[in-house]
């Protein structure tokens, strides 16, 4: 999904394409200083250089953050099936005991457990532990004691704390993608100097080494053509899996990309326009975007999110 007041990475390179150009170009500066130093190139500016690649290299990558996120959230959902067979285990005591009309059971009884959301079921926990503890002197012949109580209490509020560290990491992985994306962007305009500086100092005179200096219309990238954009992100699917081989197709067009295996796609060469997007893969429901503008040298990026089908 398209993220309001996101920053976005100002280049055509994947990350890992970014780290080895900032080796490629920072290794051909330092070999040629002594020209560059003509063009206002220094040794101080090369090593800023190098200590943004290493920062930005050492940054978590999506993929550890997902990770985290999914741990997260298989803890979570083992302790609430935990809760879930607490409570009623309890709601069914009380039924046996009072009957089903009681407002005794009325009180504890929230339905179906399994279709309740985290909150819900959090709030069903404390609410049956209050409840009970002021009935628990009359319910000792149905096994209802201060022991089991206190387990109500004590997963319940374990599960609590689990549904804010699954929150937490969610908003720690988006922290961390911006503050990803705004050092690549400082990374990539050090790396515009270093590029615009070797190609000035070689231009007419040694084109073995200008081509050392170029950073697009490589391996690693293609310069964005004058009337078009690209558009990149990622393909996930349950839990944030990434997904590998996931595609996306730019609707009315030939224009399609397949997700790497980091669940990573790009379309570049979009003409300028409004598109919508379609991504899909096997045994998942697809996912559009619709009305998404790309303006000339956009450098856009979306992240879909598909449902498993249901068998």
């Amino acid at each position: 999904m398209l993220k309001a007041n996101e920053v976005f990475p100002n280049f055509h390179l994947k990350y890992g394409a970014l780290i080895q150009k900032s080796d490629d170009l920072t290794s051909s500066a330092t070999r040629d200083l002594v020209d560059l130093a003509l063009y206002g190139m220094t040794q101080g500016k090369l090593d800023e250089t190098k200590t943004l690649r290493n920062e930005f290299a050492d940054m978590p990558t999506d993929a550890e953050l997902i990770g985290d996120k999914i741990g997260k959230t298989e803890a979570k959902a083992e302790k609430s099936k935990e809760l879930r067979v607490l409570i009623n285990d309890i709601v069914n005591r009380v039924g046996l005991k009072y009957g089903k009309s009681s407002w005794q059971y009325r009180k504890i009884r929230v339905g179906d457990l399994s279709r309740i959301g985290d909150s819900d079921l959090c709030r069903s926990g404390k609410a049956t532990a209050r409840t009970m503890t002021s009935l628990i002197d009359e319910n000792s012949s149905i096994g209802l004691t201060q022991e089991l109580l206190d387990k109500l209490n004590t997963v319940t509020q374990e599960f609590d704390d689990l549904i804010d560290l699954q929150i937490d990491a969610v908003k720690e992985r988006d922290i961390v993608t911006q503050k990803r994306r705004l050092k690549a962007n400082e990374l990539y305009k050090k790396l515009i100097h270093i590029s615009e500086t070797g190609k000035a100092a070689y231009m007419s005179t040694n084109e073995a080494k200008y081509n050392d200096y170029i950073i697009y219309n490589t391996a690693s990238g293609k310069r964005i053509a004058k009337g078009f954009g690209i558009l990149s992100g990622n393909i996930s699917g349950k839990d944030e899996i990434l997904l590998h081989g996931a595609k996306v197709k730019v609707e009315g067009t030939e224009l399609t990309a397949t997700s790497n295996e980091n669940g990573e796609y790009l379309i570049s060469d979009i003409p300028v326009g409004t598109y919508t997007f379609i991504a899909s893969a096997e045994g998942y429901k697809n996912s559009v975007i619709n009305n998404i503008e790309i303006s000339d040298g956009d450098s856009k990026e979306i992240d879909f999110e598909l449902i498993k089908v249901e068998d």
